[in-house]
């Protein structure tokens, strides 16, 4: 821009940033002799009537907050069609400015940063505006050490009478947003407050609790993942602190605390000595996905913090790439969460993922000869496999549709089974085969869909593990690897001293697309086949089991769990078996 050009009464001085929503600008107002930051909406935005409606009207709600955590708004109006709001200029840093220089912040000032934001954020709250954006890069330390919240660029006024802020849009920094932006659902002021717990957790470790190669697989570990345990991260924070982080980290909102003020509270409390009230009561009612005070590291389904996997600090998410993934979003969150019952043709209801069905029923044990261990012949998951690829059909463009209802890859569950435990059938299959052991160690191999195998090979080891039966890690014997040939893994297993090979296959059976308001999503159909090798004996230890699954990207481990987790204890009760006959 020219030297001498003016915004309104603000003539521009230099350009401060852009992002997806627009530009910012320092400007200088004569009349006061000070500088202010001017944000105008972007020109690519300028045709959308009801985006620019809520800009100035966000704007002007935004304008009438006068707190000294939050900051100040002097002007909104339009510039040769542009809207635009002329701010307090802040000198000082920003938070991402303090991390970075000090990696972990001392907790009790961690503390009383995270109260003078949760401070202006109640102020903000008050007055019905959710800010959608909280971040350090949006929190500033002033030069006179005080704290404010910047960047009300995609704030929502909630309003009863508007809906010009829509359900589930994808707004905000994918590291920074809340479960319940990656799923769209309903946004309000506990969004905020979930963003503030990740930039707590950053001030106290120096780093976000979620790590990821892509924006869409760092909303689907937000809305899913649990958190690392941050005292083994940094044992200076104490079980007060914890508890506090844990309370704003919660994943459903109605779990968290509910406003700004209960936040403040609790700060106080610890500050004068005293635990954290609300914070306390969540924890006597736990709903939390993460271990809570005294016990032990939870297992996380994420990199830990000391291995980034793709998404630092320091990339800046355009909020255009954020709302189209919002899309996917929507269209998951239909898919996942919407519990009113759909009109006759939905496909939306139509596809609705279920439970994962019934175990394959019990068998005694089955002999296995070298051919079958090698991959040759029509082992039982050659068959499932076979059997699900006949009923899918393929569409015209790619891609597979499901089958009619009656010839569905799904199996119809018996309302007498439950869901939680395989179906016996004929055959006594609880029988151990005649060279049973009596000091099974296993290694567990799983191939197919990484997204997939990686949480079923987890929930075997772990119920393995806890059941105290020896598990050896496959990593660590040469030759052993999905694809390899299985009777050179035979030989290899057994020279390392281990006996029975649990092989698990995520076999894909087809995809199914969803359409609708404009949208699509991929449904994956597969079937998990599991078995477990006496190696020496070349003979399963029962029946293989046989779960099916159906996913999307959102509730793929979640479905992965629930499908292994049966198998998993049954695979347990037939190993205790195996040992008792000896």
């Amino acid at each position: 821009m020219s030297e001498k050009q003016l915004i309104g009464r603000y003539e521009i001085v230099s350009e401060l940033g852009r992002g997806g929503m627009g530009v910012v600008f320092k400007a200088w107002e004569e009349s006061l002799q000070r500088f202010v930051a001017i944000k105008m909406l972007g020109d690519q935005l300028t045709d959308d009537e009801s985006l620019v409606t809520r800009f100035l009207r966000e704007a002007r709600a935004v304008a009438d907050l006068n707190h000294p955590n939050v900051v100040q708004v002097f002007t909104v109006d339009t510039h040769d069609g542009r809207p635009y709001f002329a701010m307090e200029y802040v000198e000082g840093e920003s938070l991402t400015e303090l991390i970075r220089t000090s990696r972990r912040i001392d907790p009790k000032r961690a503390v009383r940063l995270l109260k003078e934001v949760a401070t202006g954020l109640g102020a903000a709250h008050d007055k019905g505006v959710v800010h959608r954006d909280i971040k350090p890069d949006n929190i500033m330390l002033t030069k006179h050490g005080g704290v404010k919240v910047v960047d009300f660029g995609v704030a929502k006024v909630e309003d009863p009478n508007t809906k010009l802020t829509a359900t589930g849009i994808a707004v905000g920094t994918p590291n920074y947003v809340s479960p319940e932006v990656c799923l769209g659902l309903e946004i309000d002021k506990r969004s905020d407050l979930f963003s503030l717990g990740v930039v707590f957790y950053e001030m106290l470790t120096g780093d976000t609790p979620f790590k990821a190669d892509s924006p869409l697989e760092m909303l689907t570990k937000v809305a899913h993942a649990e958190i690392p345990d941050i005292t083994a991260i940094n044992p200076q924070i104490d079980a007060p602190v914890r508890l506090i982080l844990h309370h704003l980290l919660e994943k459903k909102a109605e779990h968290r605390y509910q406003d700004a003020h209960q936040l403040v509270r609790d700060i106080d409390s610890y500050m004068n000595g005293n635990n954290p009230t609300f914070a306390m009561e969540a924890r006597e009612k736990p709903t939390m996905q993460v271990a809570q005070i005294g016990d032990a590291q939870p297992t996380a389904e994420i990199s830990p913090p000391h291995k980034p996997t793709g998404v630092g600090n320091s990339v800046q998410w355009i909020v255009p790439a954020v709302l189209v993934l919002g899309s996917v979003i929507i269209g998951a969150w239909w898919y996942l969460g919407n519990d009113e019952t759909a009109p006759a043709g939905d496909p939306v209801q139509q596809a609705e993922v279920s439970e994962p069905t019934d175990a394959i029923a019990e068998e005694p044990p089955v002999a296995v000869d070298d051919e079958q261990l090698a991959g040759k012949g029509d082992t039982p998951s050659d068959v499932v496999a076979d059997q699900a690829a006949e009923t899918v059909a393929p569409v015209e463009g790619g891609g597979a549709v499901a089958p009619a209802e009656s010839d569905t890859v799904v199996a119809e569950q018996e309302p007498s089974s439950p869901m939680s435990q395989p179906r016996a059938a004929a055959g006594n299959a609880s029988e151990p085969p005649p060279s049973a052991l009596s000091n099974p160690r296993l290694v567990v191999m799983v191939s197919g869909d990484p997204t997939v195998a990686s949480v079923v090979e987890s929930v075997l080891e772990n119920a393995l593990s806890e059941a105290d039966f020896g598990v050896i890690d496959e990593q660590f014997i040469s030759g052993v690897r999905p694809g390899a040939d299985l009777a050179s893994m035979r030989q290899a297993v057994l020279a390392e001293g281990g006996n029975i090979m649990v092989i698990a296959e995520v076999l894909p059976a087809g995809q199914r697309q969803l359409n609708y308001s404009g949208r699509r999503e991929t449904l994956t159909i597969a079937s998990l086949q599991v078995r477990a090798v006496l190696l020496e004996e070349r003979q399963n230890l029962g029946a293989p089991w046989t779960q099916n699954l159906e996913y999307v990207a959102l509730n793929a481990s979640a479905q992965s769990r629930a499908a292994a987790e049966p198998i998993a204890n049954e695979l347990v009760r037939r190993l205790h078996e195996l040992v008792a006959s000896q």
